[in-house]
């Protein structure tokens, strides 16, 4: 089973293209462990459905609270906030 990211939709410009380069993206679309995208909503906050369908998040704006993570079928393992290094 491959390990799903997903990308928050507020790290896409105006124009739908990545606010920064995207060869992080094709990094994570050549490697066969990984499923990457962005999650189809645009939400304020990480509901715990979203945390329910990935195993990593890469955020920029929206909220991760403890009820993001709180069911038992939360999957995020790990949580990258964009822009604080890596």
């Amino acid at each position: 089973m491959a390990f799903r990211i997903g990308t928050t939709r507020d790290l896409l410009t105006a124009s739908g293209k990545p606010a920064f380069n995207e060869a992080a993206f094709e990094e994570l679309q050549r490697n066969p462990d990984i499923e990457w995208e962005w999650i189809p909503e645009d939400v304020p906050e990480i509901t715990p459905e979203i945390a329910a369908r990935y195993d990593g998040l890469h955020v920029n704006l929206p909220r991760v609270t403890a009820a993001s993570v709180a069911r038992e079928d939360c999957r995020v393992k790990i949580i990258g906030r964009n822009g604080v290094g890596f």
